[in-house]
């Protein structure tokens, strides 16, 4: 019977090193763009459910005959729990001096995931470029906005809360969109301590000791249609 000699390998330490160091590179290398890749499914998953929800509170107005609004508030005069700010939404009835009634029966709060915020809610669209291929110079900012008054956030804070000037895009009982508000615009952001955190290129601080302007590059902007209540979808390329 013939015996073969039986060979073993042996690695150096500094082979493993540099072969970790090589991975870790690699892996550096793939996971910005699957960061970007899972952020912007989240803008298109929350644009979609933002679209939804607005939908349903045009059927709500036009089956009860009322004013209704899918509230979304931004920072609620800091009455909110900061998590909340620019994070959630949820459809009530209003009146039709844009007052708050009471919340839809089977309506529950919408929190976004991390990362994604409602940036604006307003009579503008998007957040616009500054006609530099790649630079948004435009800080996130609403402008005539349809507020809704006497909001009621008990079930948030676990006690009786009102809380006026909360912007809601609002439809009347012929499911036309009223007010100002017909632009809601989600983007990747965070915001925090009052101020925005914006992922673009890099994570841009906008704070008293470095003031920048960034709004985020990875945004949708929802528009409904004054007359119709149709939605449609829009991104930067197409403000």
């Amino acid at each position: 019977m013939v015996k073969f000699k039986e060979h073993k390998t042996y690695f150096s330490l500094v082979e493993l090193l540099v072969v970790i160091v090589l991975v870790s590179i690699l892996f550096g290398i793939a996971l910005a763009p699957f960061q970007r890749m899972i952020s912007g499914n989240n803008v298109n998953s929350v644009a979609k459910n933002i679209g939804s929800l607005l939908g349903i509170a045009r059927q709500k107005s036009v089956a009860a005959r009322n004013y209704v609004a899918l509230i979304m508030p931004a920072t609620a005069g800091g009455n909110i729990n900061e998590r909340y700010h620019y994070g959630c939404a949820r459809i009530a009835f209003v009146d039709s001096n844009y007052n708050f009634e009471s919340w839809i029966d089977d309506s529950s709060w919408y929190r976004l995931p991390t990362g994604v915020k409602i940036m604006e809610v307003d009579g503008d669209i998007g957040i616009n470029q500054t006609g530099v291929l790649g630079a948004y110079s435009k800080q996130p900012a609403d402008n005539a906005t349809t507020l809704i008054n006497g909001v009621d956030f008990s079930e948030i804070f676990n006690g009786p809360i009102s809380v006026d000037n909360v912007r809601s895009i609002v439809f009347s009982s012929t499911g036309k969109c009223k007010g100002s508000a017909v632009y809601a615009t989600i983007g990747t952001a965070a915001y925090k301590n009052s101020y925005w955190i914006i992922k673009n290129a890099q994570i841009i601080r906008n704070e008293a000791s470095q003031i920048v302007n960034e709004s985020s590059a990875d945004q949708i902007t929802l528009h409904v249609n004054r007359f119709t209540g149709a939605i449609t979808y829009k991104m930067p390329i197409n403000y």
